[in-house]
């Protein structure tokens, strides 16, 4: 008992010097603060796009991930003095239609220091009818919230963002929370009315950029390794989490450092106490350059720490190995095939030609616990994505096409929460693509910056799934979206479905409920 108490105290002495370390870096080195770009598809599509493929493998992206980007924040408005209704007039198409809902900035002009704030409405009111159902049941989505962020000094800027739903889902979508207990990637929810769910989701990150090489973001939210729609090493489809990440660039190479707290056990509507706490850390290591117009190479060492000890006791306590960011340690202590669970992969992207982009991805899993006979211990990832595909006959402001086609295919072990300890699961949901394969082809095209056509087509063993959705981007900044769709579904048991929805959103995170 004595050897257990000083350990978790050594334990606590870590994470806590860990942070003070972080702070004391960042605010002891010279820094300079810049925005930090969201991390939902639209915002990642238009960064990597006009920057072709530059430290794009760890997501969210960092500010000085991209070169000849201007991060920071800037908005001038030059109002009318003569004519309120002028003023009126001009200040709402502005923010409604062309830039942030609401923002302020001020700049000392001995210093240079800036200070701003930036604050938009997030919502989503959808929709949904099943054309095959005998009884037009309507399901809908009712999302409201906001996000507030900004810069303080040049030292360091901050991202928060809440919101609040109801929703009532189709059946398919139904199962998939009667199976796992939770609504994807957005946590538990709690009954509402008769057959709706009623649910809260927030995130918040605070970054520090302590040097021209060196930056660290603290945050509650999710991150995400690749450059495809799926990732089999990281993927941002699971509930959010609490992490600590430092990034070190040094020329061409990069280093990467992910410390994150997962839950266990997050199954059904148990009690908050069976949501057991469990560590996890990725580490990459990466080289990008200009070489082929964009060529970038990464490892990542993942381990998932277990939450259990031998005597079966539950503990919360990380080990100290958790907090030492190097790369390969947990391997050498532990072992590919420990007790705790050791993965190592492989992503690797580059440009053959401008906006386009190929990629893919390897993984390696240890064996733990499982037989020498079950072979689920390796994974990969194929794809291309050409940015801008009439980009050499059209100007993009008045068309821009992107398309993108990519395989998966997922031999690793499979996640069970009510028994797996230490594979890598948060929420009872995978924190990488877990399906045996799968197909993906999307195609996204926008008219005038204002008029969008999507088309998703998923494929992989359980289901064949199209969506083809209309949009009306009601303001290019920050993408709201008046949109209808039709989204049809053919599972390999069972009834197929179409599915005809509408709706208008402002939504800056990646939602896969859809996808299912």
């Amino acid at each position: 008992m004595i050897i257990k108490n000083i350990e978790n105290l050594i334990v606590n002495k870590v994470f806590i010097f860990s942070i003070l370390t972080c702070f004391i870096l960042t605010f002891s080195l010279k820094s300079y603060a810049q925005k930090f770009l969201k991390t939902s598809r639209d915002f990642d599509l238009a960064a990597q796009q006009n920057n072709n493929v530059l430290y794009s493998t760890v997501k969210p992206i960092l500010p000085n991930q991209y070169k000849n980007v201007d991060t920071n924040f800037y908005y001038i408005d030059t109002l009318n003095k003569n004519s309120t209704f002028k003023n009126i007039v001009y200040w709402s198409k502005k923010h409604f239609f062309q830039s942030d809902f609401l923002y302020f900035l001020k700049t000392d002009t001995v210093s240079n220091k800036k200070i701003s704030i930036v604050a938009n409405p997030i919502f989503i009111f959808e929709s949904c009818k099943d054309k095959n159902e005998d009884e037009q049941k309507n399901y809908s989505k009712n999302t409201r919230g906001f996000e507030v962020f900004g810069q303080i000094g040049n030292r360091f800027n901050y991202y928060t963002a809440f919101y609040e739903n109801q929703g009532y889902f189709p059946q398919y979508q139904t199962d998939y929370i009667t199976s796992t207990g939770v609504i994807p990637g957005q946590g538990v929810g709690k009954e509402y009315k008769t057959d709706g769910l009623d649910w809260a989701w927030s995130t918040g990150y605070l970054y520090f950029k302590a040097s021209d090489n060196l930056e660290f973001t603290f945050g509650y939210g999710k991150n995400f390794i690749g450059s495809g729609y799926q990732s089999i090493i990281l993927s941002d489809r699971a509930f959010n989490y609490p992490f600590l990440r430092a990034q070190y660039r040094f020329k061409n190479f990069y280093y990467n450092v992910l410390v994150a707290q997962m839950q266990t056990k997050g199954y059904g509507f148990e009690p908050f106490e069976n949501h057991r706490y469990r560590y996890a850390n990725y580490h990459t290591l990466g080289y990008a350059s200009d070489f082929l117009n964009g060529l970038n190479v990464s490892v990542t060492e993942g381990v998932m720490w277990r939450n259990v000890k031998d005597n079966g006791d539950y503990t919360a306590y990380p080990q100290i190995l958790t907090f030492l960011p190097i790369i390969s340690l947990p391997t050498i202590f532990n072992g590919i095939n420990g007790e705790d669970n050791v993965f190592w992969a492989f992503d690797a992207c580059f440009s053959p030609l401008k906006y386009v982009k190929i990629y893919g991805q390897m993984r390696f899993d240890g064996k733990d616990e499982y037989p020498a006979d079950e072979d689920k211990h390796f994974g990969g990832q194929v794809g291309i994505h050409f940015f801008d595909i009439l980009g050499n006959f059209v100007n993009r402001k008045y068309v821009d096409w992107h398309l993108q086609a990519e395989i998966n295919f997922n031999n690793l072990k499979q996640t069970d929460p009510k028994k797996d300890y230490n594979l890598f699961a948060h929420y009872a949901e995978p924190l990488q693509f877990s399906s045996i394969k799968e197909k993906i082809f999307l195609s996204e095209i926008t008219f005038l910056r204002r008029l969008e056509c999507d088309f998703k087509y998923l494929e992989n063993d359980y289901r064949k799934l199209s969506d083809f959705k209309i949009s009306l981007i009601a303001n290019t900044t920050t993408r709201w979206k008046i949109y209808a769709g039709v989204l049809s579904r053919n599972p390999t048991n069972g009834d197929n479905a179409k599915y005809i929805y509408f709706g208008t959103s402002i939504c800056p995170m990646n939602l896969y409920v859809n996808d299912l």
